[in-house]
């Protein structure tokens, strides 16, 4: 998994299951609490952009709402 979803930021915060499989990650850093610098998929492109609120939803209910995504798929938000 650490090779199929490579990135440059300081951590790995999750692994996205979608649909039961694996197909991306939450990446960034944790402090007190985990900051999100970026959305990473291996989806295509229109279904990560038909999917975009559901999966940021998803990442705001695990990292708490009050965390800000800064980026998704390397778009800043």
């Amino acid at each position: 998994m650490k090779e199929r979803y490579a990135h440059s930021y300081p951590d790995t915060l999750y692994y996205m299951m979608i649909d039961g499989e694996f197909h991306g990650a939450a990446v960034g850093k944790f402090r007190y609490t985990p900051e999100v610098e970026d959305i990473i998929f291996d989806l295509s492109d229109d279904e990560a952009d038909a999917r975009k609120d559901e999966i940021l939803q998803a990442v705001h209910v695990l990292c708490g709402a009050n965390n800000k995504i800064k980026r998704y798929r390397g778009e800043i938000l």
